[in-house]
């Protein structure tokens, strides 16, 4: 696996130029990492997502395939906007997210944004924490203590899908396939309604 580029890691997220800096191998790399702050932070479940951007499906798929094998749990929820990951994290007991997306840099740039128990975790944080050597043994030791609870998230912001598994309580991970099919007008009403309200909370 690559060595991890430093400058990528901003103070506020993750970004890089695809795939020179950023790609598949460190995706996987920085995931490590990001898992690592999640058992730190008894964090056994987080929402997925990722922008539009053509490299997204491939990162995405790399990160829930990293997290998944460091002991996290993941709720994929596909192609979405940045305030609607956000909701879902909230949403979910474990109010952390990981967003896939480049945000208002050229199309071959991509990153991460991400939210650990409500907090914003930076990407200076993740740096240091892929300098250290932990153990694939030592990052799960302690995930098979923690509860999953997805239906309350599903419930509250998908409650309409028709795609979505009646038993996703028995799977690790899963995806809501119909999230991509759901139209701009959705995603821009969540952002007018919800977003207030989060940042008032």
């Amino acid at each position: 696996m690559s060595e991890l580029i430093k400058s990528i890691f901003r103070e506020y997220d993750i970004r890089g130029i695809f795939p020179d800096e950023l790609n598949e191998d460190s995706i996987a790399k920085i995931a490590k990492s990001i898992a690592q702050k999640c058992h730190q932070e008894s964090v056994a479940e987080v929402v997925i997502a990722r922008d539009g951007r053509l490299s997204g499906p491939s990162l995405l798929e790399s990160l829930q395939e990293s997290l998944n094998m460091h002991g996290i749990n993941t709720i994929n929820i596909g192609l979405a906007t940045s305030p609607l990951l956000y909701f879902a994290a909230k949403k979910q007991a474990s109010k952390s997210g990981i967003m896939i997306t480049g945000s208002h840099n050229p199309k071959n740039y991509n990153g991460i944004k991400l939210v650990v128990d409500d907090k914003p975790v930076s990407g200076t944080e993740i740096f240091e924490l892929s300098k250290t050597d932990i153990s694939l043994e030592d990052l799960c030791e302690s995930s098979s203590s923690h509860s999953i609870g997805k239906r309350g998230l599903v419930k509250a912001i998908f409650k309409t899908s028709s795609t979505l598994s009646t038993n996703i309580n028995s799977r690790p991970s899963f995806t809501l396939s119909g999230i991509s099919a759901m139209s701009f007008s959705f995603s821009f009403g969540i952002m007018t309604v919800f977003v207030p309200a989060l940042r008032a909370a």
